[in-house]
């Protein structure tokens, strides 16, 4: 939606030169031994008004070895249904090992409307992705 020289300037259309942020943090823990489930708390949901909106999501997993064993934990930003291909990685080899792992993800959301982008995670045995530090923050620039 390009604006011509002879173009008025409305409220709605200046609305969009500043980027939308969206912020929100894990609510539960996700428990050792899950595979592949959405993160409660951290889901953000926003409508956009033009077609090809840019994100940013940034978000860090707080992973803490209950136990005493060898084992992985991955996060996961899934957009619209679709899981992004980076990942956020912890692995553990002592019971007292703790991390924040952090990933940033950006994209392109092609159509306007309602879209929803939120944490997933898989823990492994004696892994707790814990509530306290977990959090994703999504910008949305839109395209004017």
């Amino acid at each position: 939606m390009p604006l011509g020289a002879a173009a008025k300037l409305r409220a709605s259309t200046a609305n969009l030169f500043q980027p939308a942020e969206y912020s929100v943090l894990c609510t539960v823990d996700l428990p050792a031994g899950s595979t592949g489930v959405d993160i409660t708390g951290a889901t953000v949901t926003f409508t956009t008004i033009n077609a090809n909106a840019a994100f940013t999501a940034r978000a860090t997993f707080d992973v803490d070895l209950t136990g005493a064993a060898t084992t992985t934990s991955t996060g996961f930003l899934v957009v619209d249904g679709a899981v992004q291909s980076a990942e956020a990685h912890f692995a553990a080899e002592v019971s007292t090992d703790r991390g924040t792992c952090y990933q940033q993800w950006t994209g392109t959301l092609a159509t306007p409307g309602s879209h929803t982008i939120k944490l997933r995670g898989t823990t492994g045995a004696n892994v707790t992705m814990r509530l306290t530090h977990t959090n994703l923050t999504v910008t949305i620039t839109e395209v004017i």
